[in-house]
């Protein structure tokens, strides 16, 4: 079972991506997190507007059991395409292969695979840059002191800490202000 944040949004999340002061607003939709085993440590998202009222229409049809097939899809999208791109490298091998991203028609999912085995995805818009540098903060300066650091939490059950829900909500609003 997978923690979801009780995060009240009035849409998708923004963020700022780029370097220097050529910072391009970026709309974050989810942030999962993975332990090496597949469990679904963490999960949190920002609906659309849309997707709110849907939410709201559909809400008591809505079970557990859908957020779990979620994160199983989710799991299996991050070991299939690294395996994909594993096989269909052009150069020989992948030399970094801690961060990966892919653009769809829809969304651009970045990947942090720490060397742990943790996975942070981060699902964005599709005109984001890269998100590796946020990932890796949220991985050093929220997730490391806030769950590995933290004595009440255990590593390997899912994340219950709500300093760490709060602190990653707030890092992620720092960056859409900025």
């Amino acid at each position: 079972m997978s923690h979801q944040s009780n995060l009240v949004s009035s849409g998708p999340m923004s963020a700022p991506t780029g370097t220097g002061s050529q910072l391009a607003p970026v709309t974050v939709h989810n942030v999962y997190i993975f332990d090496k085993n597949g469990t679904c440590l963490y999960f949190c998202e920002w609906p659309s507007q849309q997707q709110q009222q849907q939410q709201q229409q559909q809400q008591q049809q809505k079970e557990a059991s859908e957020h779990e097939d979620r994160t199983r899809l989710m799991y299996g999208l991050i070991y299939s395409i690294r395996t994909l791109a594993a096989k269909l490298c052009p150069v020989g091998e992948i030399k970094d292969a801690t961060y990966l991203a892919y653009v769809t028609s829809q969304y651009k999912f970045h990947l942090l695979d720490v060397p742990t085995g943790l996975k942070i995805v981060l699902n964005t818009d599709k005109s984001a840059g890269s998100m590796r540098h946020q990932l890796e903060t949220i991985y050093s300066k929220i997730y490391v002191p806030y769950v590995v650091l933290n004595p009440e939490c255990n590593l390997g059950d899912p994340v219950s800490s709500r300093l760490f829900a709060d602190s990653l909500t707030e890092y992620l609003l720092t960056l859409q202000a900025k």
